[in-house]
């Protein structure tokens, strides 16, 4: 089956590179850029035996609509910024069951990178999300495990999920060369009726 998407983009100054849009605001021209933009999207998708988890890998279909809304700036003077707000809705079905879904998320990023100039140009970030499921039916959710929440892509899951990540980068030649050192935290907050407990995990890469 056809899936569709619609999108629409405002470029505040009009137009610009692929390299102005990249994370964090190495060049610092001196100029302010900022975009907001939108998408829809409705997706029809299949899957064949044996491909789904419970109740018992039949076949089936699943029918998705996702809108997110998104933005994003750059100061010219080392700031930047961008945040994105989404929603989904799954409605899948097989011959043993169905089940219907729903998901909201956002995340809010913010980083400060040193003027450039001659060797390593330094940088800090910090990204912020969130994601809300409401989805007690294992059908919607075949992805495997994923590492630090288990096995709450499989189960089925209601609650939240949080995640904060900071990051010190080192930028050798923009983004075509750099190095990075993050520490991300992740909390998962189920819901009493959810099947996944509640666990906080830490890591350093």
């Amino acid at each position: 089956e056809l899936n569709y998407t619609l999108g629409l983009m405002f470029d505040f100054n009009g137009g610009g590179t692929t390299e102005m849009w990249k994370e964090g605001d190495l060049d610092q021209t001196g100029e302010f850029y900022g975009l907001i933009g939108a998408n829809l999207a409705f997706m029809n998708d299949e899957f064949a035996a044996g491909t789904f988890p419970p109740p018992n890998g039949e076949s089936g279909d699943n029918e998705a609509r996702v809108l997110n809304v998104y933005g994003g700036l750059k100061t010219g003077g080392g700031f930047a910024a961008q945040g994105e707000l989404f929603w989904r809705n799954d409605e899948a079905e097989s011959a043993g069951a169905s089940g219907d879904a729903d998901s909201f998320g956002w995340y809010a990023q913010g980083s400060y990178t040193l003027p450039p100039g001659e060797g390593t140009q330094w940088g800090l970030a910090a990204r912020l999300g969130m994601i809300t499921f409401d989805d007690s039916n294992p059908i919607l959710m075949p992805m495997p495990g994923q590492p630090g929440l288990g096995s709450v892509f499989v189960q089925g899951f209601e609650g939240d999920a949080l995640e904060l990540n900071v990051a010190a980068n080192a930028y050798y030649h923009k983004h075509k060369l750099k190095t990075q050192i993050a520490y991300t935290l992740l909390d998962v907050d189920a819901d009493d009726s959810s099947a996944t407990q509640d666990s906080t995990n830490h890591s350093l890469d």
